[in-house]
């Protein structure tokens, strides 16, 4: 008697969950309130379904989960690219990952300005970024500055 073959992805899980470990104790891992059945939530949560009103109950669900900050770190190391994670899309996450550098950059440059005197509008005019990112940019140091002291 041969052994099952197992799947061609069962072989990678190793070196997949070495990146992450999903995360445990997720309440789209139990059936939810919201989805016609079963069956068509997880659908949704694999990829399979992306109508509008069965991903809007699925952020619900998400944003309810006791293990949402676990997922959403999962959603950002892992590979994976067709799954429901963390009240995002596989779409939203590829679209969010290919900001984030230049989103980083852009911080940098503003506070880097910032510190040595230039004035919001200068910043504006000489790197071309919208005024409200500018503004939210030093916000968002502001808040990490004080977080850091706290």
């Amino acid at each position: 008697m041969s052994l099952p073959r197992r799947h061609v992805a069962d072989y990678f899980y190793p070196e997949l969950t070495a990146i992450a470990v999903a995360p445990h104790g997720g309440v789209c891992s139990s059936e939810v309130t919201g989805f016609p059945d079963r069956q068509v939530q997880q659908a949704v949560f694999d990829g399979e379904n992306d109508d509008p009103g069965l991903l809007a109950n699925a952020r619900a669900t998400c944003a309810a989960c006791p293990a949402l900050a676990a997922c959403r770190q999962f959603a950002e190391v892992s590979l994976d690219d067709t799954t429901f994670l963390a009240g995002t899309t596989a779409e939203e996450r590829s679209l969010s990952a290919r900001r984030a550098p230049r989103t980083r950059h852009r911080r940098a440059v503003v506070e880097r300005m910032r510190r040595a005197g230039v004035t919001i509008p200068d910043i504006t005019f000489y790197t071309g970024y919208p005024t409200r990112s500018i503004e939210a940019d030093l916000a968002r140091s502001e808040r990490d500055k004080t977080a850091r002291i706290a």
